[in-house]
């Protein structure tokens, strides 16, 4: 049987995630590496909107994804994001996305945060995304409020041996 360390939460001060995942119109670009089903990567023109809620922050981040080699398009795709504190679990923050293509759901994951620096949120998460036939349950996602106009949301999927199964990169520019 193999066991990994689990990550144990930590509090995060809502001053922080108001930072990191400032309410705002978005624009930006995104990679999303080498899979079975898209053997040449992807990229993707995001539009992202953020906005505050009683509980934390709800976003809609909207991408068309490209072939990364030949530029031809592949599909538009809406992701749901809720980033919330639950009323037992006092500070610690909790992450959920739901995409969609054509109104029904290809992509969902589930996580809580692990860690956190001055600019940055780190999740842990578990979940699946559409471009991959592969579960994922130690997605390493971390926010980071690069300067006051720019946020980068990266998520690595390790694999074994320390080498990583996927990689999305996303980079965006507050309007």
């Amino acid at each position: 049987m193999i066991n990994y360390y689990k990550n144990l939460p930590v509090d995060i001060e809502p001053s922080l995630l108001y930072l990191v995942a400032q309410p705002g119109t978005y624009t930006g670009v995104s990679t999303y590496g080498a899979t079975e089903l898209y053997p040449d990567g992807l990229r993707g023109e995001n539009k992202v909107s953020i906005v505050k809620t009683v509980n934390g922050i709800e976003a809609t981040n909207i991408i068309a994804a490209f072939n990364m080699k030949t530029d031809k398009f592949e599909f538009e795709l809406v992701r749901k994001i809720k980033i919330v504190y639950h009323d037992n679990h006092g500070k610690q923050l909790f992450k959920m996305t739901t995409s969609y293509i054509n109104d029904k759901v290809v992509s969902s994951t589930y996580g809580y945060a692990i860690g956190k620096t001055d600019n940055s949120i780190r999740f842990h998460m578990s979940g699946s995304w559409h471009i991959t036939a592969v579960d994922y349950h130690k997605i390493d996602d971390v926010m980071t409020r690069t300067d006051s106009k720019h946020l980068t949301n990266v998520f690595v999927h390790p694999g074994l041996f320390g080498v990583n199964n996927l990689k999305f990169n996303e980079q965006y520019t507050m309007e």
